[in-house]
């Protein structure tokens, strides 16, 4: 599998750039990649429950006292450090909701499926890192060419044609869970998730 210089060096090949040696170099390349290379990865990390970034946990309870109460979650829990995304809880009928590091519900116990903070590229599948090539290309794209010409079409690149085919992939292995998005991708696309209880929650 390709290393954290491999995948800089095809990102900076797509936006025509000299490629590095480290991410330490004392050069612009170098620099950009360093300061953009962690949130894009982190954002392609977001994008879906991806199978090399996937954990379990069963979470402990915060010492927080909430100064009010929505949709009777009175239960604070505090979240993994290494946690990207949520993307399903224990039951059903939870009523939760995320702030800050914190997860707040209507129930004393909780586990959740998440992606965390994956940083190992040997880990990842070659579908990934040519869609985090071509993700990290774009974000890298104007401030190393000024063209937002080029970073447009990369991210169109990203968008439609390598970041689908690594989710189809990903999602190919073993039967695909039932998941319960989080509020963010409510946000994202739209909806009004309501609880249990009939009630709006986002």
């Amino acid at each position: 599998m390709a290393d954290k210089v491999t995948i800089v060096n095809r990102a900076l090949a797509l936006v025509g750039a000299e490629p590095i040696t480290s991410l330490t170099d004392n050069t612009p390349e170098a620099k950009i990649a360093n300061r953009l290379y962690d949130e894009s990865r982190k954002s392609i990390l977001s994008e879906t429950l991806w199978n090399s970034a996937t954990k379990r946990a069963a979470l402990n309870q915060a010492v927080v006292t909430l100064p009010f109460v929505l949709d009777d979650a009175t239960f604070v829990f505090q979240l993994p450090s290494d946690i990207i995304r949520i993307f399903g809880v224990s039951a059903d009928n939870i009523n939760w909701r995320i702030e800050q590091q914190l997860l707040i519900a209507d129930t004393n116990e909780i586990g959740i499926l998440y992606v965390y903070n994956q940083t190992d590229t040997t880990k990842w599948s070659s579908s990934f890192v040519d869609a985090f090539a071509d993700k990290l290309a774009a974000d890298m794209a104007y401030s190393i060419t000024n063209s937002s010409t080029m970073a447009s079409d990369l991210l169109k690149k990203y968008d439609g044609v390598s970041l689908p085919r690594a989710m189809t992939e990903n999602a190919q292995v073993g039967t695909p869970p039932d998941i319960k998005d989080d509020l963010w991708s409510y946000a994202r696309f739209g909806f009004s998730p309501v609880g249990s209880r009939g009630r709006r929650i986002a």
